[in-house]
């Protein structure tokens, strides 16, 4: 039950992800260059698959996959990892190019379905704007966002720890109207980080979850302004409270040319 959020502020946007995994999981390894990518671009590597689950280039495009219901759809005979056709988006993170490469790639293998999350920046208007494609196994629906928006990968048998989130999510944003950035960055990172009142410890409901299967796994949090990208990892469950790494680049128009630099901030 991956849980995503964005959050859209005038010149930028924030938007966090939570990694839900099964414990027995090869653990993710954390954000790294890709080699191949047209612009600097870092991403996380899946332990098994080799895929990612995020990825951001240093001109504040992201991307982010999530798992969609499997209720309805036809298992795939020989379905190939969710997260290898997003590294492979992750090459080029421009939303038409983006667009182009997912088509290709739903007509070359079988996935399960998924949700594929792209922001980016206008470079005009500096609003943020929000893409989703839906996979249901079938076809693909694509919808756009650009208020803050909530997205956790959930199934029919977690839908009252879907409900949950939803209303804590809401409550926050309800708090947060007009609240300056750095403010809803404090918040976010902390609804990310949350426990129910019934459960301190943990459980299947609260955004930082636990269930004897599965948790969290890792949280990042990207930061997209007018003259900086940034990107926060926090390894394991956010509630351990493990060392943050913090990864930023400037945009093509300065004279770094968009390599990211790396480093560990103060916890």
């Amino acid at each position: 039950m991956c849980t995503l959020s964005f959050w859209p502020f005038a010149g930028g946007y924030l938007l966090l992800h939570s990694r839900d995994e099964r414990r027995a999981r090869a653990a993710g390894e954390p954000p790294r260059a890709l080699v191949d990518a047209r612009r600097p671009t870092l991403a996380p590597r899946d332990g098994e698959a080799r895929g990612t689950w995020l990825a951001l280039d240093a001109d504040g495009r992201s991307l982010c996959v999530l798992n969609g219901p499997e209720e309805d759809a036809p298992p795939p005979v020989s379905p190939r990892s969710r997260g290898l056709l997003a590294l492979e988006l992750a090459r080029d993170l421009r939303r038409d190019s983006c667009a182009k490469e997912l088509m290709q790639g739903l007509r070359r293998a079988e996935y399960r379905p998924f949700l594929l999350a792209h922001v980016e920046l206008d470079p005009t208007q500096e609003e943020a704007s929000l893409a989703l494609w839906r996979w249901n196994g079938r076809s693909l629906r694509e919808e756009r966002y650009s208020a803050e928006h909530l997205e956790i990968s959930s199934t029919a048998s977690y839908s009252e720890a879907e409900r949950h989130r939803r209303e804590r999510f809401e409550a926050l944003t309800a708090a947060l109207r007009q609240a300056e950035p750095r403010r809803a960055r404090r918040s976010l990172w902390a609804f990310h980080h949350e426990h129910r009142a019934e459960a301190p410890a943990g459980d299947g409901m609260s955004p930082c979850m636990h269930r004897s299967e599965a948790a969290t796994q890792g949280l990042h949090l990207v930061e997209v302004r007018r003259s900086r990208t940034l990107l926060f990892h926090r390894p394991g469950s956010p509630c351990a409270r493990a060392a943050i790494e913090a990864h930023r680049a400037f945009p093509r128009s300065t004279s770094t040319n968009g390599d990211w630099t790396s480093h560990r901030p103060a916890r």
